[in-house]
């Protein structure tokens, strides 16, 4: 039996069942990239949202307090004894609403520093004042 050898040009000939395979493996391979690019997209934008929501609960957090020490003139001449003759001067109410005043303050300070810890970049204000990056605290031990 005499065998033909193959011609060359006819195992590089595909047929149209393999070329269309071949383009609908290249197309989804492109919805998938196209997939990943949008997700990615989808992220980005929400992560964006999220930091603007809690730079806007900050400012509103800090704007309440505000708003409840102006609304309260006894608070204020506390405040204006407590400075002019020290903190050891108040009357004992006086003396526990001025600790607990100043307590809230800096208990939403911290929590703005960190929320910019964790966030390494925001904008707390909301006011468009750029990237801000804030770094720990550090101790010198060996000026103890």
């Amino acid at each position: 039996m005499d065998e033909k050898p193959e011609d060359p040009s006819l195992s590089l000939r595909q047929s149209p069942i393999q070329k269309a395979s071949e383009w609908l493996t290249f197309a989804s391979n492109i919805a998938v990239l196209i997939g990943v690019v949008f997700v990615a997209l989808e992220l980005q934008q929400n992560t964006a949202t999220v930091k603007a929501a809690a730079a806007a609960a900050s400012q509103d957090s800090l704007a309440t307090l505000n708003e409840q020490m102006a609304s309260q003139p006894q608070f204020a001449e506390i405040v204006l004894q407590a400075g002019a003759e020290g903190f050891s001067s108040l009357p004992p109410l006086d003396a526990i609403q001025l600790s607990f005043a100043m307590r809230a303050v800096m208990q939403r300070f911290e929590s703005l520093y960190f929320q910019c810890q964790r966030q390494h970049k925001t904008d707390p204000f909301g006011i468009g004042i750029g990237k801000i990056n804030v770094t720990p605290w550090t101790v010198d031990e060996s000026a103890a």
